[in-house]
């Protein structure tokens, strides 16, 4: 029932884009910001942060669906995703990449948190793990697949801004996703 449900393809297409842009971003930030002058350490120590941040971004968005609405939290978590990128991508100096560390590193902390709760809200716990196991290909999936898109966007075209654009349309779009969702339409209910 959960694979006929519209709830389902979107909690799916959502997270998948959505993981797709983190491991893509993750894995080339690195070479983009050696691109763009800046040293290896210095490249090294904010993928370290971006990491030590999205520990943060785990426990504060946990702390949020307590208080609100868990579709706005997702798509708030979303939306960071996307000016964090927006961020990497602007002229490279210590503010944005301090505001690129802090916003991605976040919300990237609370993708996988947000991830677990809305399947939860939207299909109940009683089958969840029938339900999250048969939506994980489909995201893994995504997730491995954006690491070479990414870079072959980068060869194609000799910049990673491309694969930038494409990944903050992505969650763009994976707003959108959770914008549409009906947590009350759950599978067998009259």
């Amino acid at each position: 029932q959960a694979l006929q449900h519209r709830n389902f393809w979107l909690i799916a297409v959502a997270f998948a884009l959505t993981v797709m842009g983190i491991s893509a971003t993750l894995l080339h930030q690195i070479s983009f910001l050696r691109d763009r002058g800046v040293s290896a350490a210095a490249a090294s120590w904010m993928l370290g942060a971006t990491a030590g941040i999205g520990v943060l971004g785990k426990l504060g968005f946990g702390a949020l669906l307590g208080r609100f609405e868990q579709r706005r939290v997702i798509m708030w978590c979303f939306a960071l995703q996307a000016l964090g990128v927006l961020c990497l991508m602007s002229p490279t100096n210590r503010l944005t990449l301090a505001l690129y560390v802090l916003l991605y590193g976040f919300a990237m902390g609370g993708n996988a948190t947000l991830q677990a709760t809305v399947i939860g809200e939207c299909f109940g716990r009683l089958h969840y793990g029938s339900i999250a196991g048969r939506m994980s290909p489909i995201i893994v999936l995504a997730q491995a697949l954006g690491i070479p898109l990414a870079g072959a966007i980068r060869d194609t075209f000799g910049s990673y801004v491309p694969a930038f654009i494409v990944i903050v349309l992505g969650s763009c779009v994976a707003v959108g996703c959770i914008a549409r969702l009906d947590p009350e339409a759950r599978p067998g209910k009259a």
